[in-house]
């Protein structure tokens, strides 16, 4: 497809970065133990339509992402003006919703979507487990670092864990609600979820992440 005017194309992006780290956020920890990286595979599926049926078992531990595609982080795409914003690894090129160009004979138009969903596994220790409730820890030992474009709700083993942009803490979005704000993703920011480390178990843990963008 030739590239179309800005003006045709929906100028929003939808991306996610995301790793989750047993430790302090970087720059106020001498180390630390990256349990998800940066730039990790994952498990996407496009949405669409409903990533499952009902709509919320996609981020259950039962469910199969067998037949998800799978891509390197950042996932999504981005339309900044200008050129992009961030390196994607994993473009989803027909996210961006573009209206026809009457200019031009046939059809041209996509109608994109809103939202993307991804899964990635991860293994625990126990020992990983009883370095976060140690008594000498006084400071946040599990962190999500991430850049973001616009909103997500992300689960650690199917319990809601951070939210941005997205609506209301513990709100059902579905797969063809928009964002509630914007957010360019221009730096890593970082959500202390020790709070819901007893989500944890020893052996195989999943991440589940839904990104979602504006109309």
């Amino acid at each position: 497809m030739k590239q179309l005017p800005m003006s045709l194309r929906r100028l929003c992006s939808s991306w996610m970065l995301l790793g989750l780290i047993l430790g302090l956020a970087p720059g106020r920890a001498s180390s630390q133990e990256v349990l998800v990286n940066l730039g990790a595979t994952w498990k996407f599926f496009r949405g669409k339509t409903a990533p499952s049926s009902p709509a919320t078992a996609w981020r259950q531990a039962g469910f199969s992402d067998a037949a998800w595609e799978s891509g390197a982080a950042p996932i999504g795409y981005e339309a900044g003006v200008g050129g992009g914003l961030v390196d994607i690894a994993t473009e989803l090129s027909d996210m961006q919703g573009i209206a026809d160009d009457p200019g031009t004979p046939g059809d041209e138009s996509q109608p994109g979507y809103l939202t993307f969903y991804v899964r990635r596994a991860f293994n625990v220790t126990q020992a990983q487990i009883n370095a976060i409730y140690d008594a000498a820890n006084t400071a946040p030992d599990l962190v999500l670092s991430l850049r973001y474009d616009d909103g997500f709700v992300c689960y650690l083993n199917g319990t809601e864990v951070a939210r941005s942009q997205a609506g209301a803490a513990g709100t059902e979005l579905a797969f063809d609600d928009p964002s509630t704000g914007l957010n360019e993703g221009d730096d890593i920011s970082y959500f202390d979820i020790t709070a819901s480390a007893s989500l944890l178990v020893v052996g195989q843990n999943v991440l589940r992440w839904k990104s979602t963008t504006p109309t």
